[in-house]
């Protein structure tokens, strides 16, 4: 035969008699995660608008780099500058294209240099220089006299 045991408790199954442990609710945790994303994606606005910057002002120093050594090479030949249009500085991958135009001038009645074809005494040269990649410029202008 067999003998019964029992086993007397006064325990009782209720939520009281657990303490609430402290933690985090799924509401909780879906907020962090939405600020942590909006957080997130405005650092990475800044970051894409400075890296766009950065590129930009490269190709705006390499422009004025080569629009100054144009001039340059104009001021070289002085009152025989001609004209050169749409040839290459040669910097590497992006190359910069450069115009270089030459005109004879003349001083206006209001102090301006303006374009004159019958005046010979001086030349008003002017060089634009553009990289293809950034679309940056810089431009340049001279006024050359033929009087020694």
């Amino acid at each position: 035969m067999k003998k019964e045991t029992s086993i007397n408790s006064n325990f009782e199954f209720r939520i009281s008699n657990f303490p609430r442990t402290r933690g985090i609710t799924l509401i909780e945790l879906i907020s962090v995660v939405v600020i942590v994303s909006v957080a997130f994606a405005a650092l990475m606005a800044v970051l894409s608008t400075v890296t766009k910057s950065a590129w930009y002002s490269e190709d705006s120093a390499k422009a004025v780099l080569c629009a100054q050594s144009r001039m340059e090479r104009a001021l070289v030949q002085g009152f025989n500058v001609s004209s050169a249009v749409n040839q290459f500085c040669s910097d590497g991958s992006n190359p910069t294209s450069y115009n270089i135009t030459v005109n004879n001038a003349t001083l206006a009645a209001n102090n301006t240099w303006t374009i004159d074809p019958a005046n010979t005494t001086y030349k008003l040269i002017n060089v634009k220089a553009w990289r293809g990649g950034g679309g940056a410029s810089a431009g340049l202008t001279c006024l050359v006299s033929n009087q020694t």
